[in-house]
């Protein structure tokens, strides 16, 4: 099979933007180790912090070129649509190449047909009457189909940014028509699209679909975050703790599980020398948003968790 460019973007902004959690270094490393093992070179394109944060923390080395690139968002709110500086982006960029997400991994038993079309995709996804496709990863290979998803997606986010503020919820709802923009572009019949899953992701099928659990890791052909999850595992909500008699900020107890299991992948997959790498780079590193539990017991109910 021909080699294929893997493209990675990170685009900071703010301060906060530079905190990566342990366990996203983890699967940030396993995405990029498992596409240079079987598609070919990983390439990062980003802006002059986000480079530096990366070779602060130890991992620049694992891409194979590093593109330093200014991007303005113009009119677009960032808040609403943090992708805005990948769209910009990558429509200058010469096709053919596979643009992914940081927590999303690709195994070497992935079908070599999905790059062999126009474009490749995850699979399309239900959600209520509406449908749209997955976009943690998409594959180009039309330069013509890039061009025309790139204009039609800054076209809507023109359109919907807005001043006044939306919960995460609205907000994910809202980069949903994004995806139905592709998806409506690939419904052309001159397009020769290739699904990874050709099975329609709905609340009938869900079972087939064991990617977004990370106990299947090791035996699943895909492992990705969607942007809803993604948010809230990494950041911190109110549980009350018995102990403490009171309300306590505490993070999603996911989170120290996908640490744990991360870990783990690395070690089996990569070998004990890029394990013993990824400990340095997150013990005790103020670059690193380090996950940090109480101890207890934690229980769902009406009123929330609980933690004893």
């Amino acid at each position: 099979m021909t080699k294929i460019k893997s493209i990675y973007t990170f685009y900071p902004t703010k301060d906060k933007e530079l905190l990566l959690c342990d366990y996203e270094v983890g699967l940030l490393m396993l995405s990029i180790l498992n596409w240079k093992d079987n598609y070919g070179p990983a390439h990062l394109i980003t802006n002059e912090k986000g480079k530096e944060y990366f070779v602060e923390i130890g991992i620049d080395h694992l891409w194979d070129n590093i593109k330093v690139v200014s991007v303005e968002k113009g009119e677009i709110d960032d808040e609403i649509f943090p992708d805005v500086y990948k769209f910009k982006i990558l429509e200058k960029e010469e096709t053919p190449f596979c643009v992914i997400e940081y927590d999303t991994i690709l195994k070497d038993d992935v079908n070599k047909m999905l790059f062999d079309g126009d474009i490749g995709l995850p699979y399309v996804e239900k959600v209520g009457e509406t449908k749209h496709v997955a976009d943690n990863f998409i594959y180009f290979k039309d330069s013509d189909l890039l061009g025309k998803y790139v204009k039609k997606s800054i076209t809507y986010m023109k359109k919907n940014s807005k001043e006044k503020e939306l919960t995460p919820k609205e907000s994910f709802f809202v980069n949903l028509g994004i995806n139905r923009i592709l998806l409506k572009l690939v419904e052309n019949k001159k397009v020769k699209v290739n699904y990874l899953f050709t099975t329609e992701l709905n609340p009938s099928t869900q079972n087939e679909f064991p990617f977004t659990e990370l106990n299947k890791l090791e035996t699943t052909t895909l492992f990705m975050f969607t942007k809803f999850n993604r948010e809230s595992i990494r950041n911190k909500t109110k549980v009350y703790d018995s102990q403490e008699g009171g309300w306590v900020d505490s993070y999603h107890p996911k989170r120290q599980h996908y640490l744990n299991k991360v870990r783990d992948m690395v070690l089996i997959e990569q070998g004990i020398e890029w394990y013993e790498i990824f400990e340095e780079i997150v013990k005790d590193n103020p670059l690193v948003s380090n996950t940090d539990f109480e101890k207890g017991i934690y229980f769902t109910g009406q009123d929330g968790r609980v933690v004893i």
